[in-house]
């Protein structure tokens, strides 16, 4: 299915597609992975990774996931516009002024302050209504969070205590998961630590883990929650750690546009802005119907490739805003206006991954998924 007005994908400039059963079979591994108590928190903020909230979210409420996880309140909304009543984590700080909306649409802060307590049970009591909230631990990230070496204050605790605010989760989030595994083991510890000294209620969620950092054994683990983000879609970090590579997940999205132009050159000619290349040659290039308001870097200028009827090309040029070239002139077969060409995925026998196309937009994998904008036409399979 698709949302877009356009029926015929030849008449798409740039798109990409979603394979809606690979994240079913993904969905399902990560599952068997995690132990039958371990609540599964999906996280879907920036529009799914970019990959369109809506319609994964409907996938995942069917593969039976136990939560959502988002970045603000107005993504908590798009969720509970789609009849949602699962838990919706709002994993960063929450404005004061959004603090109504938590309670009209039963969203479920982080939280990391007295203040933040104060002003949420001033509106509780205010209203008469009860909000649940999970507590933020910092145990090295030094962003969100109550410092884990810090007493936790007398207010905290009357605060959770009280009529209005339930306290049904805890948390921590690690900072070095890709980079430093040491300080991801140290962190973990101090999060356990805090958790043996301050105890939690049964019933309540306990979640450290994200994508990256699930544990091998959960024998002697606190955790019965694990946040899950860009494991569903499929996308995993360079230095696949062994349990990402059990899984053997499968990318989920693959990224498209087309060739506009074709046009031969003569030797000595400079292509795009900043004469950034020069024909040393007589050269066919290839001008693309994507730029970098649709998702390729500019660091991907004279550096990127993609591929056409299967066979790689390298970006010749500065990428423009709407448009990029290719030197086509090795081409195997003719390429023409309307051709397919491939940015991520596979186009016959070859591929190119999600991990190439970050490696040369100079972007962290996430961030490269994030990018490929709202004129993208998402089409679902």
């Amino acid at each position: 299915m698709s949302s877009s007005p356009i029926a015929n994908h030849r008449a798409l400039r740039s798109w990409v597609e979603i394979d809606l059963a690979a994240l079913d079979r993904n969905i399902a591994r990560i599952r068997r992975y995690l132990p039958p108590y371990v609540r599964h928190i999906a996280v879907v903020k920036a529009d799914a990774y970019g990959h369109g909230m809506p319609s994964v979210i409907l996938r995942l409420l069917r593969a039976g996931v136990d939560a959502f996880g988002v970045a603000n309140v107005q993504e908590g909304l798009q969720i509970r516009e789609q009849d949602v009543t699962l838990p919706v984590l709002i994993l960063s700080p929450v404005l004061p002024d959004e603090i109504p909306l938590l309670f009209e649409y039963q969203l479920t802060p982080f939280v990391s302050s007295v203040d933040e307590l104060a002003h949420l049970q001033s509106w509780a009591c205010g209203h008469e209504r009860i909000i649940s909230v999970h507590l933020k631990i910092d145990t090295g990230m030094g962003r969100a969070g109550f410092w884990y070496e810090d007493p936790l204050q007398e207010e905290v605790k009357k605060y959770l205590s009280g009529p209005w605010i339930r306290l049904t989760g805890i948390a921590t989030h690690f900072s070095c998961v890709c980079s430093d595994k040491t300080y991801t083991k140290l962190q973990r510890q101090r999060f356990h630590d805090w958790l043996g000294h301050y105890g939690c209620d049964a019933g309540i969620w306990i979640h450290e883990s994200s994508s990256f950092a699930l544990q091998d054994d959960w024998k002697d683990s606190p955790c019965n929650a694990a946040r899950i983000g860009a494991l569903q879609y499929g996308v995993g970090p360079d230095s696949q750690v062994p349990f990402i590579q059990a899984l053997a997940l499968e990318p989920i999205l693959s990224f498209y546009s087309r060739v506009s132009l074709v046009k031969m050159l003569p030797v000595g000619v400079p292509v795009g802005y900043d004469a950034m290349a020069v024909t040393r040659r007589p050269t066919r290039i290839a001008v693309l119907s994507a730029g970098y308001a649709d998702g390729i870097s500019t660091s991907a200028s004279n550096r990127a490739e993609a591929m056409i009827y299967g066979q790689r090309f390298r970006v010749f040029g500065r990428v423009a805003m709407d448009q990029a070239m290719l030197d086509i002139t090795d081409a195997k077969v003719p390429i023409h206006a309307g051709d397919r060409v491939t940015w991520i995925g596979r186009d016959g026998e070859n591929e190119i991954t999600a991990n190439e196309f970050c490696y040369w937009s100079n972007h962290i994998i996430r961030e490269c998924l994030c990018s490929i904008s709202a004129r993208v036409q998402r089409v679902y399979k």
